[in-house]
C-alpha cells in the first residue's frame, strides 16, 4: 500500500480536494526514479617530499629539492658542532606551488632515522623568485627535540603574499645543537611517505540540505477505488435579495446647541471645603471602640515629650557645636602661646651667647692691654738702668782723667 496525493474526479463528479488516498497494487519490482545525486569527497592536500640528491640551491648547510615524483631515496646524516645551528634548505621547482596558491596550512614531517635529544629542529616557510631571491617569509615553529620517529611541525593560516607564475616554495629547517659539543642526527629523505611537506586544508565535510529521493511508481492503467477520510463539503447559504434591517444596540447621538451670549449660572453639586482640625497630633474628638480619653491624654503627652525631646536634641548639639569651638579656639590660642614662648626662648638664649661672646672679647681686650703696659714699662726699666750705668761710667772716667792730669 503507497500514499499517494488523491487528484481526480468521482462517479458523482464533485471535485476531490487534496487530501490522502491508498492505491492498491500487486507485488512486484519498482524502480526508482529521479535526479541523479553527485557525491564529492574531501578535499586532498598537496605533498611535496624532500628529495634526497642535492638541489644544486645554494644557501643552507644541507641543500635538497621538494618534489611530487622523480625522487631519490637517500637520507640526510647531520653533524652539528657544539651550541651551533644547521639548516636544511629543500625548494621546488619554478612554478611550483602555482599562482592559484594563496593562503593555507603548512605542515613539514622529518622521519628522523637516528635521533638526538640534544638536538632540536623548527621550520620557516618561504616564497621566493625563481632565482631564490625572498619575496615573503612566514614565523619559526616552535622548537622540538628531533628524536627517533616521525616529527611534526605545523603553522595555521599562513600567508606569503600573492605568487607568481615562477615562484617557489622553500623550506628551511634549523638543526640546533643545545650542547657544547658536536652532536649527530639522521633524516630519512627521497619518499613522500618520509620527510615530507604539505599544505593545504583539512579535509572537507559536506554540509547543507538533506538529499530527499522521491519515488516513482509504474502502474498499468485500470480502475483504482479511492479510501481514506471521508469527503466534506462545505455549503454555501442562499439567501434571497431584498433589504435586511439592523438589529442590536440603540444608537444616540449627541447634538450641539448653539447658545446665544450672555450671563450663566453653574449649576450641580455644593463644594465644601476639606478642614484641618490639630493637624500635628492623632485627632480632635474619640469616638467609638475602646479608645478612651486617658489613652488619648498619653498619646498626646507622649507627642509633646517627642517634640521636647527633639528640641532638647537641636539644644544639645547647638551647646555641643559652641563648646568644640570654644575648645578650638583655646587649643588656638595655646599653640600661639607656646610658639610665642618658644621664640623668646630662643632669642634670650641667641643674646645670652651673644653678651658671653662679647664679655669674653672684653676681657681677651683687657688682658691683651695689661700685657702691652706691663711690657713697656719693663722695657721703660730696662733704658733708666743702662743710662744710669753710662753715666757713672762718664763719671768715673772724668775722675780717671783729673786724676791722671793731676799726677802730670
Amino acid at each position: 500500500m503507497l500514499g499517494i496525493w488523491a487528484l481526480g474526479e468521482r462517479a458523482l463528479g464533485q471535485l476531490i480536494g487534496p487530501g490522502t488516498a491508498t492505491l492498491l497494487v500487486s507485488p512486484g519490482s519498482f524502480s526508482l526514479a529521479g535526479q541523479s545525486v553527485t557525491f564529492k569527497g574531501a578535499l586532498a592536500n598537496a605533498v611535496f617530499a624532500v628529495d634526497g640528491a642535492n638541489s644544486g640551491f645554494s644557501g643552507g648547510t644541507y641543500n635538497q629539492s621538494l618534489l611530487r615524483s622523480g625522487l631519490t631515496p637517500g637520507s640526510l646524516a647531520a653533524t652539528i658542532a657544539g651550541s651551533a645551528t644547521n639548516s636544511l634548505w629543500a625548494i621546488t621547482p619554478a612554478g611550483e606551488p602555482g599562482t592559484s596558491h594563496g593562503t593555507t596550512n603548512y605542515s613539514v614531517v622529518l622521519n628522523v632515522t637516528a635521533g638526538n635529544a640534544n638536538v632540536f629542529g623548527s621550520v620557516q616557510f618561504i616564497r621566493t623568485d625563481s632565482i631564490g631571491v625572498f619575496q615573503a617569509q612566514s614565523a619559526v615553529t616552535a622548537e622540538q627535540a628531533l628524536t627517533a620517529g616521525t616529527v611534526t611541525f605545523s603553522l595555521g593560516s599562513v600567508g606569503l603574499g600573492t605568487w607568481g607564475a615562477t615562484d617557489r616554495l622553500l623550506v628551511v629547517v634549523f638543526l640546533r645543537n643545545s650542547v657544547g659539543s658536536s652532536q649527530n642526527v639522521t633524516i630519512g629523505l627521497g619518499s613522500l611517505t618520509s620527510s615530507n611537506v604539505t599544505y593545504g586544508g583539512a579535509a572537507y565535510a559536506l554540509n547543507g540540505q538533506a538529499v530527499t529521493f522521491k519515488f516513482g511508481e509504474v502502474a498499468a492503467p485500470g480502475v483504482y477505488a479511492l479510501t481514506g477520510n471521508a469527503a466534506s463539503f462545505l455549503g454555501a447559504l442562499t439567501a434571497a435579495q431584498g433589504a435586511f434591517a439592523l438589529t442590536g444596540f440603540g444608537v444616540t447621538e449627541a447634538f450641539y446647541f448653539n447658545a446665544a451670549g450672555g450671563s450663566y449660572a453653574l449649576t450641580g453639586f455644593a463644594a465644601l471645603y476639606s478642614h484641618d482640625f490639630n493637624r500635628d497630633s492623632v485627632g480632635s474628638s474619640i469616638s467609638g471602640g475602646n479608645f478612651s480619653r486617658k489613652r488619648w491624654r498619653d498619646m498626646l503627652d507622649e507627642e509633646e515629650r517627642e517634640r521636647a525631646a527633639a528640641a532638647r536634641k537641636i539644644a544639645d548639639a547647638r551647646l555641643r557645636r559652641r563648646a568644640e569651638a570654644r575648645h578650638r579656639r583655646r587649643a588656638e590660642a595655646e599653640a600661639r602661646r607656646a610658639a610665642r614662648a618658644h621664640r623668646k626662648r630662643k632669642g634670650d638664649a641667641l643674646a645670652d651667647a651673644m653678651a658671653a661672646a662679647h664679655h669674653g672679647a672684653a676681657a681677651r681686650g683687657l688682658a691683651a692691654l695689661r700685657d702691652v703696659a706691663r711690657a713697656a714699662g719693663a722695657q721703660a726699666r730696662h733704658g733708666q738702668v743702662a743710662a744710669q750705668s753710662a753715666l757713672e761710667q762718664d763719671d768715673e772716667d772724668v775722675i780717671a782723667l783729673l786724676m791722671g792730669m793731676a799726677r802730670q
